[in-house]
């Protein structure tokens, strides 16, 4: 099994201008903002911003350069000094990490000449916010040169698989990232802010923390934003939580109905499914005799392939291999074994045919098959004709290893890896913790999708429940 790692950064370095600050010049200034962006980027800037330029050797090679009188320079400078902005939000990020966090360190590296800097200090109080100031002025060095970095890295005394880089210029943070510090290209607060947490706080603590705050919320959604009340995504979120107060479940006596309520868009009244009762029958207190009575009902309801069916409703004569797992895994829950060997023969084969490649009737994604016959071949030990199917069944999740998805199929993916030794699966969780939202949840992901419509619904508690219990597992807890 893959040990948990917990979170290694002792520091973050953030850039100043572009991520910290941001300026604009006023309109009626002598030299345009794009005469100026070009001084800014010229090799008599990069010279200055090393500290081999005085403050007035560098306006007057510019001048030289551009063809510009050097007090205009000089004013122009001045103009953009005073234009500059803190982000606030970017400090909010920082304070929170300072409040959470405070073993790290944080340090801001910026391409600044002496002057420039000195001027940043007198106007701008948020530099006292960091740990420690790099301006490449005080240096002779500037980014993207490596020397820069491995002095950063030497006074701060921290190796660079334990820091944090943030950069808004992505040749930068290829520089750092080549050295062995995680890099990460700014692009907006709210990202940063995501990306920072998902790297530095507990995925757990703030997944749980989601799931109690939004306690029997936990609603699924359409694609085209339509809420839906059913049973099969509480049930799933009960089965991997263990925690009745996270779901709200409308409960049966005997079988199970998808939606709780009225059914929409689909037929105004809707059968029972042994999708739903199955679940519901291995995830509820059930007396023996009423599970022995519905196991029996559900015998009948096969096809002529000796297939069973996903309604119970004889008019409706649909076929998933998704029900079908879920349909076998309750008569072994109830010590009834392969009562339906057509149907495990019929499993077994789109297994070995890759037949669910493109997802099932009902079903989006390939992982959804995947995850239900690993739930199936935790029966293997005690029923022998699982075992065929758990050993293709580990051949077939290699196969899928580090292929894209979204975080439901990824947790549905490791989760199953983990459930019949498979252990390559750190690529795949790093993606799944990276996705993991500010709030502490994960996206809505496809989980079930109507047969006719193809309408595919999604419910964010249940992604961040599969989720929450991935990092779980991976923990060893």
């Amino acid at each position: 099994m893959t040990r948990w790692k917990s979170s290694q950064y002792q520091a973050i370095i953030f850039d100043l201008g572009g991520v910290i600050l941001t300026w604009d010049l006023p309109e009626d200034t002598v030299i345009s903002a794009q005469i100026f962006k070009r001084m800014l980027t010229s090799q008599t800037w990069s010279d200055y911003e090393r500290g081999n330029l005085s403050e007035n050797g560098c306006y007057q090679r510019l001048a030289e350069d551009f063809g510009i009188d050097s007090a205009d320079i000089a004013h122009t400078v001045r103009q953009a000094r005073e234009s500059l902005v803190t982000d606030t939000a970017i400090m909010n990020i920082i304070s929170e990490i300072r409040a959470r966090a405070n073993h790290i360190a944080i340090f801001a590296m910026s391409n600044i000449s002496q002057p420039d800097y000195a001027a940043l200090l007198l106007d701008h109080r948020g530099m006292c916010s960091f740990d420690r100031v790099f301006p490449s002025g005080c240096y002779g060095t500037r980014k993207p040169e490596l020397s820069f970095y491995n002095k950063v890295l030497r006074e701060i005394d921290t190796p660079p698989e334990n820091v944090i880089f943030v950069d808004d210029q992505l040749e930068n943070v290829i520089s750092a990232q080549s050295i062995g510090i995680h890099g990460i290209v700014y692009t907006n607060a709210a990202e940063l802010g995501r990306q920072l947490r998902n790297l530095i706080f507990d995925p757990v603590e703030r997944g749980r923390e989601f799931l109690r705050r939004n306690a029997g919320e936990f609603h699924s959604i359409t694609e085209t934003d339509q809420l839906v009340r059913e049973n099969f995504s509480q049930l799933l979120i009960l089965e991997a939580t263990g925690d009745k107060s996270l779901v709200s479940l409308e409960y049966h006596q005997k079988s199970w109905n998808f939606f709780q309520g009225n059914p929409i868009l689909t037929t105004e009244t809707f059968p029972d499914d042994v999708d739903t009762t199955s679940l519901a029958l291995m995830t509820l207190p059930t007396d023996t005799k009423t599970a022995n009575l519905l196991l029996d009902q559900i015998l009948g309801l096969v096809n002529a392939d000796g297939i069973v069916t996903t309604y119970i409703d004889q008019t409706r004569e649909r076929i998933d291999p998704v029900v079908c797992v879920n349909v076998l895994r309750l008569f072994c829950t109830y010590g009834r074994g392969i009562a339906l060997p057509l149907t495990l023969q019929w499993v077994y084969d789109v297994l070995a045919h890759r037949a669910y490649i493109n997802g099932t009737r009902y079903y989006t994604s390939p992982e959804s098959f995947l995850y239900f016959v690993g739930q199936l071949c935790r029966f293997s030990t005690g029923v022998l004709a699982l075992r065929p199917l758990e050993t293709l069944l580990i051949d077939r999740l290699k196969e899928r290893l580090q292929v894209k998805a979204d975080p439901l199929s990824l947790a549905m993916r490791i989760l199953t890896c983990l459930s019949v030794g498979v252990s390559q699966v750190e690529v795949d969780l790093r993606e799944l913790l990276s996705m993991q939202c500010e709030d502490g949840s994960w996206e809505p992901c496809p989980f079930t999708r109507y047969g006719l419509s193809k309408v595919s619904i999604g419910n964010r508690g249940l992604t961040t429940a599969f989720a929450v219990k991935v990092v779980e597992m991976c923990r060893g807890s």
